[in-house]
């Protein structure tokens, strides 16, 4: 999976009460392998003009979470590529001293981070302030449980809790903000994201849940 298909959307978040989510292109029907996705600097005026609105700036003061990447069909830190146009995003925002505030966050799976990388401040380096893993599980065989239908084919279960468990302590170590989504009532999942440095947890009903729609694991 290249870039192409990671950034089709930004979550906008003002407040903590309020996401603001902006699919700046495609529809509901368009194909990953027909999508043709935006430049550094098209993201870079779509932050720019969510950010030039007086009246929702002055409403955040010190609330302001900033801009949350999170690719509905993959993942923005899913590789070297996907990786390297975060980064000039985040970069070409900051090159307006009015924006060099902006914190910018992602949410990821974390099966395609390298936990040495993760632990030696790869994430800061990539200018972001926090990061939301995905933990859908507190064993091996509940991850497997619950990530089967949207793990890659040919990924091994046992192997991506593993490397998880891994990834999540490395950035907690790193002193980066780390945060978990967890299954909705899985208290050994949170429970074990908050052993393994955790600063939140935050809790996602899975598709057979009573609503809503789950993140995916799609690495």
């Amino acid at each position: 999976m290249s870039a192409s298909a990671l950034f089709d959307a930004f979550n906008y978040t003002a407040q903590q009460t309020t996401d603001f989510v902006v699919v700046p292109f495609g529809s509901d029907d368009t194909s990953i392998s027909s999508f043709t996705p935006p430049s550094s600097s098209e993201y870079v005026s779509i932050v720019d003009s969510y950010y030039s609105d007086a009246a929702r700036i002055k409403g955040m003061g010190e609330n302001d979470l900033g801009v949350t990447f999170s690719g509905t069909v993959g993942d923005p830190l899913y590789d070297e590529e996907s990786r390297s146009l975060l980064r000039d995003i985040i970069d070409g925002v900051k090159s307006d001293s009015a924006r060099h505030g902006v914190p910018f966050n992602a949410r990821s799976s974390g099966l395609t981070l390298d936990p040495s990388d993760v632990r030696n401040g790869l994430l800061q380096d990539l200018g972001l302030k926090r990061t939301e893993f995905f933990l859908f599980g507190g064993s091996p065989p509940q991850y497997k449980k619950h990530t089967q239908e949207t793990l890659l084919e040919g990924t091994n279960p046992n192997a991506a809790f593993g490397k998880l468990y891994e990834v999540i302590a490395a950035a907690a170590e790193s002193g980066l903000n780390t945060e978990v989504g967890i299954r909705r009532g899985d208290r050994a999942a949170g429970q074990l994201a908050t052993s393994l440095g955790a600063t939140s947890v935050t809790e996602y009903p899975l598709l057979n849940d009573d609503e809503g729609s789950r993140p995916q694991a799609n690495c």
